[in-house]
């Protein structure tokens, strides 16, 4: 594994509980995003090689003043990569876009997902201001698979609609790819 870093972005060193799966935690001493902050994430898994990437806690977006705070991801898989970064919280007035792309090849194993808290409810604070936009593109060699893209507003009807999130204050979304119909069978008969 090698890394560089610019900013305030560090890759904490690899752990190998499993063995041969490289471990590896993205800290973000900061512990959040506000403003017109950018963070930009590159990395990526070459063949034969395995790595599990997470983060040791939550990412938070606070209230912004002035601006978007922007999160870049973009991951080259041709070995295996399990990106499972911890939940993003978006606190009341936060203003977030993030966008995540996956480029996976031939023989690239991906799983990933992505989730999203609005407010902080067990503490009584809604998300009633503030936007945010999540787009992933996942393509492999051949084509593009699967873009998907998430505006929610603070307080708007999606947040309470029965066609939204109904109440709901955590959504997320969860990819497993290449994933047969054998495996979408399994997966759909534990849910």
């Amino acid at each position: 594994m090698s890394h560089e870093h610019k900013g305030p972005l560090r890759v904490q060193r690899p752990f190998f509980p499993e063995g041969s799966v490289n471990h590896t935690y993205l800290l973000h001493p900061p512990g959040g995003y506000v403003g017109t902050d950018q963070l930009r994430i590159n990395a990526s898994v070459d063949r034969n090689a395995h790595a599990l990437m997470t983060t040791p806690g939550a990412s938070k977006a606070y209230r912004s003043i002035s601006g978007s705070a922007t999160l870049t991801t973009q991951l080259a898989v041709e070995g295996n990569l399990e990106w499972l970064p911890q939940e993003s919280i978006l606190f009341d007035g936060s203003d977030l876009n993030a966008s995540t792309t996956l480029r996976i090849g031939a023989k690239g194993r991906v799983i990933t997902w992505d989730i999203q808290c609005l407010g902080r409810p067990a503490s009584n604070q809604k998300y009633d201001r503030g936007r945010s936009t999540v787009a992933l593109v996942v393509e492999n060699s051949e084509k593009v698979l699967l873009i998907d893209r998430l505006r929610l507003a603070g307080g708007g009807a999606a947040l309470h609609a029965p066609w939204g999130l109904h109440r709901h204050t955590v959504v997320g979304l969860m990819i497993a790819y290449p994933a047969d119909e054998q495996l979408c069978s399994q997966a759909n008969a534990i849910l």
